[in-house]
């Protein structure tokens, strides 16, 4: 018997801590709400009417490349932006069950047209927010908006699209024009300088350490006084940024060695 009543005060630990999971759920979809909001205004609209459901789109970006020696490789690069549709109706009257009043009152169909249309017509971007579950908060601009009257009750009956916003940095530089005499410069020197020069294609010694990467991650082997080649140079990687590790060596007979840095090799 003991055991038997071990099994059930169990059994009903376990249902009730399921009915409290459930609870919070169930609060939590109660107090869904959908927010807009112009980024250079403090007006806020709330929708009037909860969508059936809500379609996030996330892709990511990656490019593959074909590189001598080691065939198709990923680039991945920064995802694409994030894409939310879903449909729904303004109400011609807030006397319907589940209707949601914007703060200041409630909103004729109209008036919501004109101003996604707006929206969508100056590529506003704005602040989309869902509260309650799933929480959501973005920057987006609307993609598309489309709609039609329903000629029984006067709602209007509408689709959105909306596309994450990424706003673009653009960095001035003042550039100051400074005019010398120019020099004559020595040929002997002009060869030594461009001899020394580390380029694609030239025979190089190695000293230093080699890596998986052109960032310097996953260390492979290190090297002393050992003849190879320069495959290719790695300017920046997916995101933009100088590479650490930017020259790509190979062996004598084409065999992959690493990545390695600039002070780890000189010229043959």
């Amino acid at each position: 018997m003991g055991m038997i009543t071990d099994i059930i005060i169990g059994l009903l630990e376990i249902a009730k801590a399921y009915a409290t999971e459930l609870a919070e759920i169930a609060k939590d979809a109660q107090e869904v709400a959908f927010f807009f909001k112009k980024l250079d205004d403090d007006v806020i609209i709330q929708l009037p009417y909860l969508p059936e459901s809500l379609k996030l789109n996330l892709n990511g970006n990656t490019e593959s490349i074909n590189i001598v020696n080691l065939g198709d490789v990923s680039i991945p690069k920064i995802r694409k932006p994030m894409e939310i549709t879903f449909e729904s109706f303004f109400p011609a009257a807030d006397y319907l069950p589940g209707v949601m009043v914007t703060d200041g009152g409630f909103w004729p169909p109209r008036k919501y047209i004109d101003y996604f249309k707006t929206l969508m017509k100056k590529k506003s971007p704005v602040l989309f927010t869902v509260t309650g579950f799933p929480r959501i908060s973005i920057k987006c601009i609307i993609d598309s908006f489309e709609y039609s009257w329903n000629g029984g009750s006067n709602d209007c009956d509408y689709s959105i699209k909306l596309i994450e916003y990424r706003p673009i940095e653009i960095s001035k530089i003042k550039m100051i024009k400074r005019y010398k005499k120019k020099k004559k410069k020595k040929k002997k020197n002009t060869r030594s300088s461009n001899s020394k020069k580390i380029t694609v294609g030239c025979k190089v010694i190695l000293n230093g350490a080699t890596y998986e990467t052109p960032g310097g991650i996953g260390k492979k082997k290190t090297y002393k006084n050992y003849e190879c080649k320069v495959n290719f140079i790695w300017k920046k990687d997916a995101d933009g940024k100088k590479c650490s590790h930017p020259y790509h060596l190979v062996s004598p007979s084409g065999k992959f060695i690493g990545y390695t840095n600039k002070a780890s090799i000189k010229r043959k």
